[in-house]
């Protein structure tokens, strides 16, 4: 398990880095995907264990998960869609 595993992970990686124009695009991805997680998921779900429910962590996770998924959306179309720039 743990070495199949591992070639899927290094495979992915490969795949991505072969296939992305720019170191730019990449970092935009990572930022998106692991910065809304960092900002916004995991002190929602920190609160919701901690205190239990609150309409702050609610929103927090709301807005944050939207915000996220969007972003990490957009990251990927400008991934493998990149527009041209005159």
């Amino acid at each position: 398990y743990h070495i199949l595993l591992t070639v899927i992970l290094w495979g992915t990686t490969v795949v991505l880095a072969l296939s992305a124009p720019s170191l730019g695009d990449v970092l935009n991805l990572v930022g998106c995907a692991t910065g809304t997680m960092i900002s916004f998921i995991l002190p929602g779900l920190f609160a919701f264990q901690l205190e239990g429910f609150s309409w702050t962590a609610f929103w927090l996770l709301v807005v944050g998960g939207t915000v996220g998924i969007m972003g990490t959306y957009f990251s990927f179309l400008h991934l493998f869609h990149p527009t041209r720039q005159s």
